[in-house]
C-alpha cells in the first residue's frame, strides 16, 4: 500500500516539473519498489521537495519492515531455543 500510494504521489509532485525523470505511472512505481526495498538503482530519482519528502518517508517504511521482519525471525528463534532448553 504505501509503495503504490507513494508512487501516486511522486508522480503527481513530478511529472510536470521541469528536469523530472519521474513522468509516468510506470517510472513512479518502480521509482517507488526500488526505494523502499532501499535498493535505490538511481535511473530515477525526485527533484522537487515534495518528491524527496516522499522518498524519505519511503526509505523510513522499507527500514521499519526490515527491522520488524528481523525482529520476529529472531523472536522466533530465540523462543524455540528457549522452548528446546526447557524441554
Amino acid at each position: 500500500m504505501a509503495v503504490g500510494l507513494g508512487a501516486l504521489v511522486v508522480l503527481d509532485a513530478e511529472q510536470d516539473h521541469p528536469g523530472a525523470n519521474i513522468t509516468t505511472f510506470g517510472d513512479a512505481l518502480w521509482w517507488a519498489c526500488t526505494t523502499v526495498t532501499t535498493v535505490g538503482y538511481g535511473d530515477r530519482f525526485p527533484v522537487t521537495i515534495e518528491g524527496r519528502v516522499v522518498a524519505v518517508v519511503l526509505m523510513l517504511v522499507g527500514i521499519g519492515l526490515v527491522g520488524a521482519v528481523t525482529a520476529s525471525v529472531a523472536t522466533w528463534i530465540l523462543g524455540r531455543v528457549q522452548a528446546e532448553r526447557a524441554g
